[in-house]
């Protein structure tokens, strides 16, 4: 049977498959996930759908490799961590791809219904934080970000009107963001 610790080991080292972990630990795709939920409810790992062959399967990662398992599936979580702890971590990820930058303690608590000068809700933010590398943004990533996103949404307007077509990077840029963002281009 495979151990908590065992999964821990094997995921230290990098993004996993379901395939791949069940080969290494030598357990059943049932064992894998009855443990693996263990982990995604403690807040140690998270799981994301990835296409490999052509088949849909999941990509195991731990926390502090979830950026990484985004990058190669291209896909946020699939299940996290319940709880206040779980939606922050949800709300700092999307307000991250809304933003283009780390979103501020005051977006993120608005954001989540909640009192930014609650001291329970700061304390849940500065810790989730830590986990997903998250920091207020300074006044330099703030302007850097102000400008990237004005130049996307720009993009963006121009590709909702069917003025712009075409297969260049930033065009299809601007299409995904407007598929997760529709409410940012009117």
């Amino acid at each position: 049977m495979a151990r908590e610790s065992d999964l821990l080991e094997h995921l230290r080292a990098g993004p996993k498959t379901a395939r791949e972990l069940m080969k290494l630990c030598g357990v059943s795709r049932r064992t894998l996930y009855k443990n693996v939920n263990r982990l995604v409810e403690s807040g140690k790992a998270v799981v994301l759908p990835v296409r490999v062959r052509d088949q849909w399967t999941s990509l195991f990662a731990l926390e502090q490799h979830a950026g990484l398992a985004m990058e190669i599936s291209g896909y946020a979580p699939l299940r996290q961590p319940r709880g206040i702890e779980g939606r922050v971590h949800g709300t700092i990820q999307r307000l991250r791809e809304k933003f283009l930058r780390n979103p501020t303690l005051e977006e993120t608590a608005l954001e989540l219904g909640e009192n930014p000068e609650d001291p329970g809700i700061r304390e849940a933010i500065y810790r989730v934080g830590a986990k997903v590398d998250w920091r207020p943004p300074g006044t330099e990533e703030r302007q850097r970000a102000e400008k990237e996103l004005q130049k996307l949404l720009g993009v963006a307007a121009y590709v909702k009107r069917g003025s712009l077509k075409g297969g260049s990077e930033e065009i299809r840029r601007a299409q995904e963001y407007l598929k997760k963002f529709p409410d940012m281009v009117k």
